[in-house]
């Protein structure tokens, strides 16, 4: 009898044994897969929130190029506004010296006219003549004068019409650069989007896998006590 009651207090003892190392082994598992599962999923965590900053960077970087774009367009409505004026005062500039020109062109021939009819004039009608010369001369003084204030006017406008339309051209380059940056731009920011959304569905799928991991460690641990209860 006693050595029975010897051979049930080992029996019991190695049950016990059985059971705790059954325990240990199952957690051991148990943390293993669960740790593997949680670096990835922690790994996907970090990856995600790193698209996530990128997207707000290029979300911030989109405003600021479509603010500047903005401003670029605004800023070539007017210089195309000023160059259409600037055109049209250069324009007029050269119809008035078109028409000083004119003027100076047929007062200089009546001047040449009235001095061959003086050399003919006598008397009285030299006299009437020879005023209508001086008179005619003056008269030649003042368009000559206007034809070179308006040559300096055209010429001025000219030169503002050039600065002008360099400056549109270069903001027509600008606005062009502009959109291909807010074009590519866009285009990343949509591939960040998707990629974003790739990690999102990863990361549901690694926090599953280490839900089942756990549930799986569970009913492992359950299943070798269960085995160690039976031996």
């Amino acid at each position: 009898k006693a050595a029975l009651q010897a051979e049930l207090v080992t029996a019991a003892a190695e049950l016990a044994a059985v059971k705790d190392a059954s325990k240990a082994e199952a957690e051991r598992l148990r943390q293993e897969a669960s740790s593997a599962v949680a670096e990835a999923l922690s790994a996907k965590s970090d990856e995600l929130a790193a698209a996530a900053a990128e997207a707000k960077r290029l979300a911030t970087e989109r405003d600021e190029q479509a603010a500047q774009q903005a401003e670029l367009q605004a800023e070539l409505s007017r210089v195309r506004d000023r160059d259409a004026t600037v055109e049209a005062r250069a324009r007029a500039k050269s119809e008035e010296l078109a028409g000083a020109k004119s003027q100076s062109a047929r007062l200089s021939e009546e001047v040449s006219a009235l001095e061959a009819e003086l050399a003919q004039a006598k008397g009285a009608a030299k006299d009437a003549v020879q005023q209508k010369v001086q008179a005619r001369k003056a008269d030649l003084v003042m368009a000559n004068a206007e034809v070179q204030t308006l040559e300096q006017d055209v010429a001025a406008a000219e030169q503002e019409r050039a600065a002008v339309s360099a400056r549109m051209r270069e903001l027509e380059e600008e606005v062009q650069r502009s959109s291909k940056e807010a074009f590519a731009a866009a285009e990343q920011a949509e591939k960040l989007q998707q990629e974003k959304a790739a990690l999102e569905a990863e990361l549901v799928t690694a926090a599953a896998e280490l839900a089942a991991v756990k549930d799986a460690s569970k009913a492992e641990a359950e299943r070798l006590r269960q085995e160690a209860s039976s031996a």
